[in-house]
């Protein structure tokens, strides 16, 4: 009788162990079920998120090109028929300002984007998108986050061999060296017209394509550049259907002469300002400036030159005073701002300088606009490449659930 009641102790208790283990098999079962659906379901949203923001212009469509905050976001460029080819302006907008760089002209602040070397192309702070807007924009609740990173898709960088020569190197994104990429490439430089005269801008243009390593050198016509003060070399790249723009620069000057000033609402003129307009460091005397647009898009080296109230700049309280800067007007619809600008007389910095300031988004500028998904398991990416201004990129989306404070503000 004992025995009997004994097993129908352990008969109930196993069926009791059963039912928990099928219970929780059950419950882990579930979960990890609707964990999968919910990460399908944020991969999908993820995707078409990013279609969304790349295939649209936005609205307005010039967004890029104004100095209002758009009403809806979307990056495609409104004058092509291409898919995934995206507007720079837009992208100009996503740019993340130099904290080290922002300035004050005339009562206004404007915020920096780092050109490399010395270069700047400062714009009122109005311009930069902020995130948390972007997100209302995307109808992105607080319960979810996204970043959006844009990188190159061939990495493009030059180094001087000698004072004609340059060595090009191809990589892919993914750190690979790019063989026979076909290479050309502009060497731009000031030319100076004598004293109290304004400089004017040369070219020079070298091709090749590179070899096992990934790497080509060049040679340029111009012998010793840096005998000018600044140069840029800029070399622009194709292989296998992508297309990828680097530069490299050289600056004897302990600063640039002038900074460019960039305004969205009137996307057809700069304000080219002396350095001593913000900086009494090093003392200013009359600059002499020439600005032009320069289309170096394979090795085409156009240059369309804009018209200034000026051409020569003094801040000084003397006679010969025309104001610490210049407007300049004309049709900027890509390429590179170029100023070359010469000190008057023939002083040790007397030569002329070059500063390049691209309105593309190109020269391997890259952006990551929104946060890092810290601490957030269930993240997930989607990429695109797309075209911009002819230069390919990788666009990727990282899409998450919000485990903290909301990034930006």
């Amino acid at each position: 009788m004992v025995s009997e009641m004994i097993d129908y102790i352990a008969a109930a208790l196993g069926i009791v162990l059963v039912f928990i283990a099928g219970v929780f098999f059950f419950t882990s079962a579930v979960t990890n079920g609707l964990a999968f659906s919910n990460q399908q379901n944020a991969a999908q949203q993820a995707e078409n998120l990013l279609d969304y923001i790349l295939l649209t212009p936005g609205s307005p469509a010039n967004w890029g090109q104004i100095s209002t905050a758009p009403l809806a976001l979307g990056l495609a460029s409104p004058t092509s028929q291409t898919e995934y080819s995206l507007s720079q302006y837009s992208l100009m907008r996503l740019l993340v300002p130099n904290a080290s760089a922002t300035l004050n002209f005339k009562g206004v602040n404007y915020e920096s984007v780092y050109l490399g070397g010395y270069d700047y192309i400062s714009a009122p702070s109005s311009y930069f998108l902020n995130y948390s807007y972007a997100k209302t924009l995307l109808n992105i609740t607080r319960a979810y986050e996204f970043r959006l990173t844009v990188r190159a898709a061939l990495n493009v960088s030059i180094s001087e061999v000698s004072s004609s020569k340059y060595s090009v190197s191809v990589v892919s994104s993914s750190g690979s060296p790019v063989v026979g990429a076909n290479v050309i490439a502009s060497l731009v430089y000031g030319i100076s017209e004598g004293s109290n005269k304004v400089p004017h801008l040369g070219i020079s243009t070298a091709t090749g394509t590179t070899g096992p390593q990934g790497t080509v050198t060049l040679s340029f016509g111009v012998s010793n550049p840096s005998g000018v003060g600044e140069y840029y070399v800029v070399a622009q790249v194709e292989s296998g259907g992508l297309t990828g723009e680097g530069y490299h620069y050289f600056n004897s000057a302990s600063q640039p002469l002038t900074y460019i000033l960039y305004n969205a609402g009137a996307p057809n003129q700069v304000t080219v300002v002396q350095h001593c307009a913000i900086g009494t460091t090093p003392p200013c005397g009359t600059d002499y400036i020439n600005v032009s647009i320069a289309d170096l898009s394979n090795g085409a080296n156009t240059q369309t030159q804009l018209t200034c109230n000026v051409t020569k700049i003094n801040p000084g309280k003397g006679g010969g005073d025309n104001g610490d800067n210049s407007t300049c007007k004309g049709t900027i619809l890509g390429g590179f701002i170029v100023v070359t600008s010469q000190k008057s007389g023939n002083g040790s910095n007397s030569y002329p300088t070059v500063q390049l300031f691209p309105i593309n988004f190109a020269v391997g500028l890259a952006t990551q606009f929104g946060g890092n998904p810290t601490g957030s398991p269930d993240a997930v990416t989607t990429s695109r490449v797309v075209l911009v201004a002819g230069i390919s990129y990788v666009v990727s989306l990282v899409y998450w659930p919000d485990v903290g404070p909301e990034y930006g503000g």
